[in-house]
């Protein structure tokens, strides 16, 4: 009878902590589909109380812990609430940090989180225009990738982020050598993987573009549209794809006849293919309006920018940043047509988007807020 008493006494002293651990994932597990959603004030109430949860019955240092943190710190990112973001991703990522390096477990589930967790924390810095910090973060990434011995290949996304953030200051040459540093990494560790490389080199050019630096993306751009095609048996689509976006990069200097060259040959290759792959026609449609309004053909250009925007429309939300490129570029068609009031409206949702999602300072930010000072001033 004794010991039935000490097991209930027991299962009684237990039961907070059980109940405390389930409480905290079920919120955490309703945060999750929140944020898949796009529900992210939602997210954010989940994410506080699964917090809250585990701090009940969970030590500050304990794993489970720093991964709540890190939710929520995530949740408050995609919701625009950048100092609470970098509070809690901050906490997370040096709890993890200290942890894989103390423990030894830079190759464990701490390396793992702590290499997660530096990216979504300088994501935040960025977001908040702590570029500075973001820098810091990112530079740490990398030179810990380095010392622990962690796959290479973990560094070629660091490495462009950084490479990002330099170009955000100003700091061209330092940015120069980190992407070159990821481009020798591809051609390294993907050898044996054209695919692969196309898709680095790619992502590269997209980086340069990003920041309107079109000369510097060109080169990449070229490089993964050759290194697609010297596969065995190059996939159309991939090589449509990667054509979409070197015509992209033509057309912004001004190259117009060869971008509508490469262009016009993607879309041929996507229209025989039916592709039902929204992701891939949205810049296509985007870029085919840049070119024609580039050709003096506005009204061409506004069915595509239309397209372009009905497109976005079933694949984002509203307010990701490819429904505000859409939304310029429409705007950019009706200024050409002279209408003035539909630029003004397009371009005002645009910018409201973009400072939301970019920041004030994005590249794309900037863009828009010119076009819309240049019509105001007509």
């Amino acid at each position: 009878m004794h010991g039935k008493t000490a097991f209930l006494s027991l299962c009684s002293a237990l039961l907070p902590l059980f109940s405390g651990a389930l409480h905290a994932q079920t919120f955490a597990e309703i945060g999750r589909m929140a944020m898949q959603n796009g529900d992210y004030k939602n997210a954010v109430e989940q994410y506080e109380k699964a917090l809250t949860a585990a701090l009940k019955v969970l030590k500050e240092e304990d794993l489970q812990v720093v991964v709540r943190h890190a939710e929520l710190g995530d949740a408050y990112r995609a919701a625009g609430r950048w100092s609470a973001a970098i509070q809690q991703l901050d906490y997370a990522w040096k709890r993890a940090r200290h942890d894989a390096e103390t423990q030894h477990r830079w190759l464990g589930q701490e390396g793992d989180i702590a290499v997660e967790y530096a990216e979504k924390l300088g994501r935040a810095c960025q977001g908040a225009t702590r570029y500075k910090d973001a820098v810091m973060v990112f530079s740490y990434t990398i030179q810990d990738g380095v010392k622990s011995g962690r796959d290479e290949t973990e560094l070629l996304q660091p490495c462009a982020l950084l490479a990002d953030t330099l170009l955000l200051l100003g700091r061209d040459a330092e940015a120069d050598q980190f992407i070159q540093q990821a481009a020798q990494i591809a051609e390294r560790r993907h050898a044996d993987n054209a695919a692969v490389r196309a898709t680095i080199f790619n992502g590269l050019a997209k980086l340069y573009e990003r920041h309107r630096q079109f000369s510097k993306a060109k080169p990449f751009a070229e490089r993964a549209l050759q290194t697609a095609m010297s596969r065995a048996e190059p996939d159309a689509v991939e090589v449509a794809t990667l054509q979409t976006n070197l015509g992209g990069i033509l057309v912004r200097l001004h190259e117009t006849d060869a971008a509508w060259n490469v262009l016009d040959e993607a879309r041929d290759t996507l229209t025989k293919k039916h592709l039902e792959d929204v992701e891939k026609l949205i810049p296509l449609n985007q870029n085919l309006a840049a070119v024609t309004l580039q050709q003096s053909k506005p009204d061409v250009a506004l069915i595509y920018a239309q397209e372009a925007l009905r497109l976005c429309k079933q694949r984002y939300t509203s307010v990701d940043p490819e429904i505000s490129k859409s939304l310029g570029l429409l705007a950019d068609c009706y200024a050409a047509s002279k209408d003035d009031e539909k630029a003004r409206t397009n371009y005002k949702e645009a910018l409201a988007i973009a400072d939301k999602a970019l920041g004030l300072d994005n590249p794309q930010t900037v863009e828009l807020r010119a076009a819309m000072g240049r019509l105001e001033r007509k």
